[in-house]
């Protein structure tokens, strides 16, 4: 997916949050990390096929622009197909990862060899970090209970904002708890058998 110069820096600052795209078929993958600028690198944590109608002026800012009327014009500048506002667009969620650089395309799901007790130990000081509280266990339990499920409904239920609600979603990830796809989530085979420890852990 290539990321014109110009939006760089505003994903790495972490202002750019979402981009969109008038393509026939998707060319990317929820879960699955690209290489922009000389080494950096930023993950895709969602995926939808939208109407332009339907885009809203917030969304428009998050993907660099000023409004949708100009986040049209760059997609009918970069793009053979005209774009109205009855066409549809993919909208692709995109989180810079820092601290990491490009080192192989093939890469896109981080692993454990963790024990699950060295997770769960893991878990408890997130919880105790966090700022709006216990939120680990909260979070695999709802995922298991409602798989491939949007975040912003996962976010609904448990009474949170959606961005932040992904941030931490990110980090189940990342100790290989969960799986995304291009929509919602699931726990991975591991992160059941950690949540049934951590369930034990915290009767």
């Amino acid at each position: 997916m290539l990321i014109k110069n110009q939006f760089h820096e505003g994903i790495r600052n972490g202002s750019i949050t979402v981009t969109f795209r008038n393509w026939k078929t998707s060319r990317v993958k929820v879960g699955r990390q690209y290489r922009f600028g000389l080494n950096d690198l930023l993950e895709v944590d969602s995926l939808d096929l939208v109407a332009v109608s339907s885009i809203i002026e917030k969304e428009a800012i998050n993907a660099g622009f000023a409004g949708v009327s100009e986040l049209v014009a760059f997609l009918n500048k970069n793009s053979t197909a005209k774009v109205t506002d009855k066409s549809k667009v993919y909208r692709i969620g995109l989180f810079y990862i820092k601290d990491k650089k490009y080192s192989n395309p093939a890469e896109n799901i981080e692993s454990t060899t963790q024990s699950i007790e060295e997770v769960i130990t893991k878990l408890q000081k997130m919880d105790r970090l966090s700022k709006h509280g216990a939120w680990t266990k909260k979070a695999l339990t709802l995922i298991q209970k409602n798989p491939r499920t949007a975040a912003s409904q996962l976010a609904k239920i448990l009474q949170r904002e959606t961005q932040p609600l992904k941030a931490d979603i990110r980090k189940l990830k990342k100790l290989g708890l969960t799986i995304p796809f291009e929509t919602g989530y699931e726990l991975s085979a591991f992160g059941k058998a950690v949540l049934k420890k951590y369930e034990e852990y915290i009767k």
